[in-house]
């Protein structure tokens, strides 16, 4: 099968759905002839079974056509699965031509659209603005694609209104590489001895993750650990944490890493803080990328959460609703800690629930099966 893929970026770019992209690109090439489209940068990840064209400036909505020269130029596909955030095909999400070049594709390829977002929210006078383009694009997508897959279940009733017909869930997978190092070798590195109590942080500071409630958890658990507690965070917004974080907890800032180093820092901690405004989704790669290391998680839990991620706890994936606020997120993570660090048989049974569903062969099937 001849499968392309259209995202607004590709690794090396710091770019989340460029990353799952191209790990899929990697996953499906392996039994697939696939190339991926996507826009103007100085290079691109090499890998040699999937090569990569750049066909459009992001900055330049209108140049999106340059899809359908490149799409006409190669062996015809079979299908083509466009990766959408409206961010990434225009400046405020904001690009008419999108859905237009789609349509005139779908007459030579079958296209299906993957929505890892679909529109914002309407919090401010900003957004509400947006919406008046991206809503009207959401919906043309949804008519556009042949099989419609989504990130997460947040995102699935408006895509039944806009399509007549549901979608399939696809969950991301992690866009990190896979640790080798113990937990002991890992906290060596660090500095961090074999009873300290290890909370990992891995992402950005975005107001969507509730930074003060991980300071306060954090904070709140510091007295009860035997030889001190530490807060290990992964990402480019240290001086956030260092602003608002309670100075008895100590702080070890690791910067912003690559993939393939993440791992290896995650590896030192002994569970996962990430609570979310909107609760946990399957749409949430930091999340995942814990699982994938056998790290429990403690986080929240919305009317949007997926039941994939409920009732999880037996797996030590532990949610405290966010109506409970701060002081419930701080009390779970409390009882959390007082079964640290978890047994080697909950972190094997963790690794093969996430392997079940946000592997990336698990994934790349699932596409293939909705086809």
């Amino acid at each position: 099968m001849k499968i392309g893929l259209f995202s607004g970026a590709y690794p090396p770019e710091l770019d989340g759905i460029g990353d799952y992209t191209g790990l899929l690109a990697g996953e499906l090439g392996s039994r697939h002839e696939v190339r991926v489209f996507t826009g103007f940068q100085k290079s691109y990840s090499a890998n040699a079974k999937v090569p990569v064209l750049g066909v459009f400036d992001p900055a330049k909505p209108a140049t999106v056509r340059g899809l359908l020269k490149a799409v006409a130029a190669d062996p015809p596909l079979d299908r083509l699965v466009v990766q959408y955030n409206p961010f990434g095909f225009g400046p405020r999400g904001y690009n008419p031509w999108l859905p237009l070049a789609l349509s005139r594709l779908r007459t030579q390829v079958p296209v299906s659209v993957m929505f890892h977002e679909t529109y914002v929210p309407c919090e401010s006078p900003a957004q509400f603005a947006m919406r008046l383009w991206q809503i009207p694009q959401f919906v043309s997508l949804c008519r556009i694609s042949g099989p419609i897959y989504s990130s997460c279940s947040r995102w699935l009733p408006a895509i039944r209104r806009a399509a007549g017909r549901d979608a399939i869930l696809l969950p991301v997978g992690s866009n990190i590489g896979l640790s080798k190092l113990s937990r002991l070798e890992a906290r060596s590195r660090l500095g961090v001895d074999e009873n300290t109590r290890v909370w990992g942080v891995f992402g950005s500071a975005h107001p969507s993750r509730l930074l003060d409630w991980i300071c306060e958890a954090a904070k709140a658990t510091a007295s009860s650990a035997g030889s001190g507690s530490a807060l290990v965070y992964i990402g480019a917004d240290g001086e956030e944490f260092r602003r608002i974080l309670d100075p008895g907890v100590r702080f070890i800032d690791c910067g912003l890493l690559p993939g393939d180093a993440v791992g290896d820092r995650l590896m030192a901690a002994d569970c996962m803080l990430a609570p979310f405004i909107d609760g946990l989704s399957t749409r949430r790669g930091s999340v995942i990328a814990a699982f994938q290391h056998g790290i429990p998680v403690v986080s929240t839990s919305s009317r949007w959460t997926d039941a994939l991620l409920l009732g999880q706890e037996e797996l030590s994936v532990f949610l405290s609703p966010v109506h409970d606020g701060a002081d419930g997120f701080a009390s779970l993570t409390r009882r959390v800690a007082n079964g640290l660090p978890i047994a080697v048989s909950r972190q094997i049974a963790l690794k093969e629930y996430s392997a079940r569903h946000f592997g990336w062969p698990s994934i790349s099937a699932a596409l293939l099966d909705g086809n």
